[in-house]
Protein backbone atom coordinates (compact mmCIF):
# COMPACT_ATOMS: atom_id res chain seq x y z
CA UNK A 1 0.00 0.00 0.00
CA UNK A 2 2.88 2.36 0.86
CA UNK A 3 4.61 1.66 -2.48
CA UNK A 4 1.36 2.18 -4.38
CA UNK A 5 0.75 5.47 -2.55
CA UNK A 6 4.30 6.57 -3.44
CA UNK A 7 3.81 5.75 -7.12
CA UNK A 8 0.50 7.64 -7.15
CA UNK A 9 2.13 10.66 -5.49
CA UNK A 10 4.91 10.71 -8.11
CA UNK A 11 2.34 10.39 -10.92
CA UNK A 12 0.29 13.25 -9.44
CA UNK A 13 3.36 15.49 -9.27
CA UNK A 14 4.33 14.67 -12.87
CA UNK A 15 0.76 15.28 -14.08
CA UNK A 16 0.64 18.62 -12.26
CA UNK A 17 3.95 19.71 -13.82
CA UNK A 18 2.81 18.67 -17.30
CA UNK A 19 -0.50 20.52 -16.90
CA UNK A 20 1.36 23.69 -15.93
CA UNK A 21 3.44 23.35 -19.11
CA UNK A 22 0.30 23.10 -21.26
CA UNK A 23 -0.75 26.53 -20.03
CA UNK A 24 2.45 28.09 -21.42
CA UNK A 25 2.61 28.24 -25.24
CA UNK A 26 6.29 29.04 -25.33
CA UNK A 27 7.05 26.38 -22.75
CA UNK A 28 5.16 23.65 -24.54
CA UNK A 29 6.89 24.27 -27.87
CA UNK A 30 10.29 24.72 -26.22
CA UNK A 31 9.75 21.40 -24.48
CA UNK A 32 8.67 19.73 -27.73
CA UNK A 33 11.71 21.18 -29.54
CA UNK A 34 14.06 19.99 -26.82
CA UNK A 35 12.56 16.50 -26.90
CA UNK A 36 12.61 16.34 -30.72
CA UNK A 37 15.75 18.26 -31.69
CA UNK A 38 15.81 16.85 -35.24
CA UNK A 39 12.20 17.72 -36.11
CA UNK A 40 11.43 20.98 -37.84
CA UNK A 41 7.74 21.35 -36.94
CA UNK A 42 8.15 21.92 -33.18
CA UNK A 43 10.98 24.39 -33.82
CA UNK A 44 8.86 26.21 -36.44
CA UNK A 45 5.92 26.39 -34.02
CA UNK A 46 8.19 27.66 -31.23
CA UNK A 47 9.43 30.41 -33.55
CA UNK A 48 5.85 31.39 -34.46
CA UNK A 49 4.81 31.59 -30.81
CA UNK A 50 7.90 33.62 -29.89
CA UNK A 51 7.14 36.03 -32.74
CA UNK A 52 3.53 36.29 -31.56
CA UNK A 53 4.77 37.33 -28.14
CA UNK A 54 7.08 39.97 -29.64
CA UNK A 55 10.27 38.04 -28.95
CA UNK A 56 11.52 38.76 -32.45
CA UNK A 57 15.25 38.06 -32.11
CA UNK A 58 14.56 34.75 -30.40
CA UNK A 59 11.99 33.89 -33.08
CA UNK A 60 14.45 34.65 -35.89
CA UNK A 61 16.97 32.35 -34.20
CA UNK A 62 14.43 29.55 -33.96
CA UNK A 63 13.44 29.97 -37.62
CA UNK A 64 17.11 29.67 -38.50
CA UNK A 65 17.37 26.45 -36.49
CA UNK A 66 14.22 25.10 -38.15
CA UNK A 67 15.63 25.90 -41.59
CA UNK A 68 18.73 23.83 -40.83
CA UNK A 69 16.56 20.76 -40.21
CA UNK A 70 15.48 20.50 -43.82
CA UNK A 71 14.98 22.64 -46.87
CA UNK A 72 12.87 25.62 -45.79
CA UNK A 73 9.63 26.26 -47.61
CA UNK A 74 8.28 29.67 -48.54
CA UNK A 75 6.08 29.94 -45.42
CA UNK A 76 9.03 29.43 -43.09
CA UNK A 77 11.13 31.94 -45.02
CA UNK A 78 8.41 34.60 -44.99
CA UNK A 79 7.84 34.15 -41.27
CA UNK A 80 11.62 34.24 -40.68
CA UNK A 81 11.84 37.44 -42.69
CA UNK A 82 9.04 39.05 -40.68
CA UNK A 83 10.76 38.07 -37.42
CA UNK A 84 14.01 39.56 -38.72
CA UNK A 85 12.20 42.78 -39.66
CA UNK A 86 10.68 42.94 -36.19
CA UNK A 87 14.18 42.40 -34.73
CA UNK A 88 15.44 45.43 -36.71
CA UNK A 89 17.40 43.34 -39.22
CA UNK A 90 16.09 44.81 -42.49
CA UNK A 91 18.69 43.27 -44.77
CA UNK A 92 18.10 39.77 -43.39
CA UNK A 93 14.34 40.31 -43.62
CA UNK A 94 14.46 41.28 -47.30
CA UNK A 95 16.81 38.38 -48.07
CA UNK A 96 14.58 35.76 -46.44
CA UNK A 97 11.40 37.00 -48.09
CA UNK A 98 13.22 37.19 -51.44
CA UNK A 99 14.27 33.55 -50.93
CA UNK A 100 10.61 32.69 -50.34
CA UNK A 101 9.65 34.46 -53.56
CA UNK A 102 12.29 32.46 -55.43
CA UNK A 103 10.63 29.26 -54.18
CA UNK A 104 7.02 30.32 -54.74
CA UNK A 105 6.23 33.83 -55.95
CA UNK A 106 2.88 34.96 -54.58
CA UNK A 107 1.14 38.28 -54.20
CA UNK A 108 1.25 37.80 -50.44
CA UNK A 109 5.02 37.29 -50.46
CA UNK A 110 5.51 40.44 -52.53
CA UNK A 111 3.32 42.45 -50.12
CA UNK A 112 5.45 41.26 -47.22
CA UNK A 113 8.62 42.26 -49.07
CA UNK A 114 7.03 45.65 -49.76
CA UNK A 115 6.22 46.03 -46.08
CA UNK A 116 9.85 45.36 -45.14
CA UNK A 117 11.06 47.89 -47.71
CA UNK A 118 8.49 50.41 -46.52
CA UNK A 119 9.52 50.04 -42.89
CA UNK A 120 13.05 50.94 -43.95
CA UNK A 121 12.11 53.96 -46.04
CA UNK A 122 12.82 52.17 -49.32
CA UNK A 123 9.59 53.36 -50.90
CA UNK A 124 10.57 52.85 -54.55
CA UNK A 125 11.44 49.20 -53.85
CA UNK A 126 8.22 48.82 -51.87
CA UNK A 127 6.14 50.15 -54.76
CA UNK A 128 7.97 47.89 -57.23
CA UNK A 129 7.16 44.85 -55.06
CA UNK A 130 3.53 45.97 -54.84
CA UNK A 131 3.40 46.35 -58.62
CA UNK A 132 4.56 42.72 -58.91
CA UNK A 133 1.89 41.63 -56.42
CA UNK A 134 -0.79 43.54 -58.32
CA UNK A 135 0.26 41.98 -61.62
CA UNK A 136 -0.18 38.54 -60.04
CA UNK A 137 -3.41 39.14 -58.12
CA UNK A 138 -5.03 42.53 -58.78
CA UNK A 139 -7.99 41.85 -56.47
CA UNK A 140 -5.87 41.21 -53.36
CA UNK A 141 -6.99 43.96 -51.00
CA UNK A 142 -3.81 44.09 -48.92
CA UNK A 143 -1.81 45.37 -51.90
CA UNK A 144 -3.76 48.61 -51.65
CA UNK A 145 -3.34 48.78 -47.90
CA UNK A 146 0.44 48.61 -48.22
CA UNK A 147 0.49 51.01 -51.16
CA UNK A 148 -1.65 53.45 -49.17
CA UNK A 149 0.69 53.10 -46.22
CA UNK A 150 3.67 54.03 -48.41
CA UNK A 151 1.77 57.11 -49.55
CA UNK A 152 1.07 58.03 -45.93
CA UNK A 153 4.81 57.79 -45.18
CA UNK A 154 5.43 60.08 -48.16
CA UNK A 155 2.78 62.50 -46.83
CA UNK A 156 0.62 62.00 -49.95
CA UNK A 157 -2.66 61.56 -48.12
CA UNK A 158 -4.97 61.92 -51.12
CA UNK A 159 -3.30 58.98 -52.87
CA UNK A 160 -3.25 57.01 -49.62
CA UNK A 161 -6.99 57.47 -49.16
CA UNK A 162 -7.63 56.44 -52.78
CA UNK A 163 -5.58 53.25 -52.33
CA UNK A 164 -7.28 52.41 -49.04
CA UNK A 165 -10.70 52.94 -50.62
CA UNK A 166 -9.75 50.69 -53.53
CA UNK A 167 -8.73 47.94 -51.10
CA UNK A 168 -11.87 48.41 -49.06
CA UNK A 169 -14.01 48.17 -52.21
CA UNK A 170 -12.41 44.77 -52.85
CA UNK A 171 -12.95 43.60 -49.27
CA UNK A 172 -15.40 45.70 -47.22
CA UNK A 173 -14.65 43.56 -44.14
CA UNK A 174 -10.93 44.44 -44.04
CA UNK A 175 -10.57 46.00 -40.59
CA UNK A 176 -6.92 46.90 -41.20
CA UNK A 177 -7.90 49.19 -44.06
CA UNK A 178 -10.91 50.51 -42.14
CA UNK A 179 -8.62 51.47 -39.24
CA UNK A 180 -6.14 53.12 -41.62
CA UNK A 181 -8.91 55.29 -43.08
CA UNK A 182 -10.17 56.19 -39.62
CA UNK A 183 -6.63 57.24 -38.60
CA UNK A 184 -6.65 59.62 -41.57
CA UNK A 185 -9.93 61.11 -40.37
CA UNK A 186 -11.92 59.36 -43.10
CA UNK A 187 -15.08 57.37 -42.63
CA UNK A 188 -14.64 53.81 -43.93
CA UNK A 189 -18.26 53.96 -45.09
CA UNK A 190 -17.81 57.01 -47.36
CA UNK A 191 -17.17 56.45 -51.05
Amino acid sequence: VGVLAGVLLVECILTYQRNRLWGDEIGIWADASAKSPNKRRPRFQLARVLYGYGKCSEAAGEYEKAAKLGPPDDALLIDWGLAAACAHQPQAAAEKISEAIAIRPTAHAYTQLAMVYGLNGQYDQAMAALDRAQAMRPNYDMIYFYRGTVYVKEQNFAKAIAEYRHGLALNPQNTTIRNALTQLGQSPEAR
